[in-house]
């Protein structure tokens, strides 16, 4: 006998379940890392812009987290993968940060954000930028300093899983605080 959803919300909660551990087993696996990232992509557009998980996201009783640069909604987290949705605001970035134990992946759904990646846990020295527009990924492993700035207000999913430990929301050491861009 199959469990019958008891609302809307739980219905979402599972696709994503199903979504994730497919995304986490395409970039598990060996090969061309553009390739399984472009799969991933593929796999999350599929399940979270369906109308059943838009519906979901407009649902009132969502505990949305307030940022200076938007606001995220913590969807789905275990220790081994989790997904924030994140609504951003144009001209405003987030702290400089890393995390020790998790990957950031980043789905840019609408708008577009510049993802900045230091060499290290330090913001200091070189520097790699890249611009995410709509459908465009990119990901940031565990103990690498990196920052987004909103470049056009938009959507944005981050999917963790993860590098050396366990996956945990409160795994980020922050350089500093986020705020508007100069």
């Amino acid at each position: 006998m199959q469990r019958r959803p008891r609302n809307d919300m739980e219905t979402v909660d599972m696709n994503m379940m199903e979504a994730l551990k497919n995304i986490r087993s395409v970039l598990n696996v060996g090969g061309d890392r553009n390739i399984r990232e472009n799969e991933a992509f593929h796999i999350a557009n599929r399940a979270l812009i369906s109308h059943e998980a838009e519906d979901a996201i407009q649902l009132p009783y969502i505990d949305w987290e307030e940022k200076c640069w938007g606001r995220v909604f913590h969807a789905f987290h275990s220790p081994d993968v989790a997904l924030s949705y994140l609504e951003t605001k144009k001209g405003f970035c987030c702290s400089q940060h890393y995390h020790k134990n998790r990957v950031n992946f980043f789905l840019c759904i609408t708008g577009s954000i510049v993802v900045e990646r230091w060499v290290g846990i330090t913001p200091v020295g070189v520097t790699i930028k890249k611009v995410l527009f709509p459908g465009d990924v990119m990901s940031v492993d565990c103990n690498i300093c990196h920052q987004f700035e909103v470049i056009e207000s938009g959507k944005v999913v981050e999917v963790y899983w993860p590098g050396d430990g366990p996956v945990r929301l409160d795994d980020i050491v922050r350089f500093g605080v986020g705020g508007p861009l100069e």
